[in-house]
């Protein structure tokens, strides 16, 4: 993926919960939670911290970012 703002490469891994919601449609992030069976966005690390993929089911991983894996 792409960083629009600095031309460079990274993981979804490492993006912080703002970075997420740049690149991502926030109806589908607040939809996350009922996907995985979770409680609310911070339990994968939405909220300001880096998402734990080890986390996110991999049917779920492929829809964030579906060229990594």
């Amino acid at each position: 993926m792409v960083d629009n703002e600095t031309g460079g490469y990274f993981f979804i891994s490492t993006l912080t919960g703002p970075q997420i919601l740049k690149l991502m449609d926030l109806k589908w992030i607040k939809s996350l939670p009922d996907r995985l069976g979770l409680k609310d966005l911070k339990e994968i690390g939405i909220n300001n911290v880096p998402l734990d993929m080890n986390r996110i089911p991999d049917e779920i991983r492929k829809l964030i970012h579906p060229t990594w894996l």
